[in-house]
Formats: C-alpha cells, sequence, structure tokens
C-alpha cells in the first residue's frame, strides 16, 4: 500500500500540467500514487493525464464529469490508499526532493508536516519565498499557536502531508475552501512538524485551479 497519495485536481489545466506531472514524475519516493482528477476538462488535459498514466505505474486517472475542486478533492480522498495525503494544483509544482525531505516524518507517524511555499511567476521566475516558523514535532494545537499570526498562509492544503484519518470534508461551492478546514485539521493533529525547506512552487496566474475555481 503506498504510504502517500498525491490528489491533483485538474480542469482545463493543459497549458502547465505536464510542468507540475513532471515535478511529481522525479520524485524518487516510492511508496506513493498519483491520483489525477480530471473535473470534467473540455481541453487536452484527459490525454496528458493518460500520457503520464502510461509512463509511470504509480499515476492513475480518475475522470469525472465537472462537479468543481472541493467535491474532486473529496472524491481523490476516498479513492486515495495513501496513509497521507498531499493536495498538489495543476498549475503549481513541487520540489524534486519534497517526498525525501518529509520522509524521516512520514517514518515517524508525524499526523501533519508541514513546509514553505516559493512563488513564482508563469515562467518560473521567483517573486518571493515565504517565511514562516519551524520547529519539531509538537501537537497540532501548539502548532498551531506557533503558526497563528505569523504565517499568512497558514490555511493552505498544499504547505502540508496530512494524515488521511485527519482530512475533513471539503465544502462544496464555496472559494478557498481549505481556509475553512486546514485550521481544524491542524487542531485535531496529535503531533505536527514544521520544516525550513522550500517545497511548493505556487505559480501566480489567472488560470490556477485556487485562484478561479470551476465551483458551481
Amino acid at each position: 500500500m503506498p504510504f502517500v497519495t498525491l490528489i491533483i485536481p485538474i480542469y482545463n489545466a493543459e497549458r502547465y500540467l505536464r510542468r507540475c506531472l513532471d515535478s511529481v514524475m522525479e520524485q524518487t519516493y516510492a511508496d506513493m500514487e498519483v491520483l489525477l482528477m480530471n473535473d470534467g476538462s473540455t481541453d487536452g488535459s484527459l490525454a496528458i493525464c493518460r500520457e503520464y498514466e502510461e509512463k509511470d505505474l504509480r499515476f492513475r486517472t480518475i475522470d469525472k464529469e465537472n462537479t468543481g475542486v472541493s467535491d474532486t478533492r473529496n472524491y481523490g480522498v476516498n479513492q486515495a490508499m495513501g496513509e497521507y495525503i498531499i493536495f498538489v494544483d495543476s498549475d503549481d509544482y513541487i520540489s524534486k526532493t519534497l517526498l525525501k525531505d518529509i520522509e524521516q516524518y512520514i517514518n515517524q507517524k508525524i499526523d501533519l508536516i508541514k513546509w514553505r511555499p516559493v512563488f513564482v511567476d508563469e515562467d518560473g521566475n521567483i517573486l518571493r519565498k515565504e517565511e514562516s516558523n519551524s520547529f519539531n514535532k509538537v501537537s497540532g494545537e501548539k502548532g498551531f499557536n506557533l503558526l497563528f499570526g505569523k504565517d499568512n498562509l497558514i490555511d493552505c492544503l498544499w504547505n502540508y502531508a496530512i494524515k488521511k484519518e485527519l482530512v475533513l470534508e471539503f465544502p462544496k461551492g464555496m472559494y478557498h475552501e481549505d481556509f475553512a478546514t486546514m485550521p481544524l485539521m491542524i487542531l485535531k493533529a496529535k503531533t505536527m512538524v514544521s520544516i525550513n525547506k522550500y517545497e511548493y512552487y505556487y505559480v501566480q496566474s489567472q488560470n490556477s485551479i485556487m485562484r478561479n475555481q470551476n465551483e458551481e
């Protein structure tokens, strides 16, 4: 059984999708699966998903009707076989060493593992690196207190690897649904770490699934 499931909601993302999937495919961590959640795309996204599914056995395409990003994430969690869940937006990408860098914490069964993001433009040029508190194993409640007021991105799903048992259902029909759920998942965690490595590349564009969501 894979220890880690990466869930990638995809909706008309063909322009940047290969960059995202390449960054995931480059992970040397073997115990993972990648769920490519095609949410009724009308462009070439599904064909790209099938292409990567053929190239890497860790990838699995789930093609579904368009129901919005929240419902798509919920569906992905229900399909996930991993003990940990990582959410990646289809127009963003991750560092080549993300899973290697957090492997020690996965082996320790830490409930919640947090990292730092880098903001980039559409060409990958760095706009800024987001600072945040780093700390070793604490309770989720203490971790929340260490981060609250000092981390503007505490609510963002893509900052974390989350034990599947902690993942709450995302509310449908609203923007930035992670703002309503991520703090609750942090407080629910028995153990948490925050590392000082930059692992997630957040692309500031007009087409991001998190900036212009296809919620119904």
